[in-house]
């Protein structure tokens, strides 16, 4: 039998995945949806802030994952798009949410993701120059999911995206 806490924040990302936000994600829907009662989930996190947080260190851990099963350079940088694409909630939650209250822990996460990241990208983190070129393409990269996801990518005339990922990759990326 999987363990409750790591079922609980499956089906979390489950109904995010599904439209709810993680404002209007309900911990008593999590926990029916999991199979359990509302009690069982409140027995491993006491506060929906509580679940959130670790929702948000699962996904940075998910994120991790799919670094690490990454090989090529390009790989790596198309996995934290992918990532984005599939779990648009949970990345939200992630790296936009005001709205998890322990900031020191996400920022933690986060480094620890960004630090992976530029290492998967065959740069050196101990290097000043190559951390900020690392870091620079995971600013890029972030900003285009932002702005993909603010559906406020320029259209031409036929209301096709003036630019998709391929291009964003090739022209601003160099290729990655």
């Amino acid at each position: 039998m999987e363990d409750p806490k790591e079922l609980f924040l499956k089906t979390g990302i489950d109904l995010l995945s599904r439209g709810e936000s993680s404002t209007s994600l309900s911990l008593r829907i999590v926990a029916k949806e999991a199979g359990y009662s509302h009690n069982a989930l409140y027995r491993h996190y006491a506060t929906k802030e509580v679940y959130l947080d670790a929702l948000t260190a699962y996904g940075f851990s998910l994120l991790q994952v799919r670094f690490n099963n990454s090989i090529t350079k390009k790989e790596v940088v198309y996995a934290y798009y992918q990532f984005a694409s599939k779990h648009p909630e949970l990345y939200e939650l992630m790296f936009l949410s005001t709205k998890t209250p322990h900031q020191t822990l996400r920022r933690k996460e986060g480094m620890q993701t960004l630090d992976l990241f530029i290492n998967k990208i065959g740069l050196n983190i101990n290097n000043k120059k190559q951390y900020k070129e690392g870091a620079s393409i995971w600013i890029a990269l972030h900003g285009y999911i932002v702005v993909e996801k603010s559906d406020m990518i320029p259209r031409d005339s036929s209301n096709n995206k003036l630019i998709d990922y391929g291009a964003f990759s090739k022209n601003t990326l160099g290729g990655i």
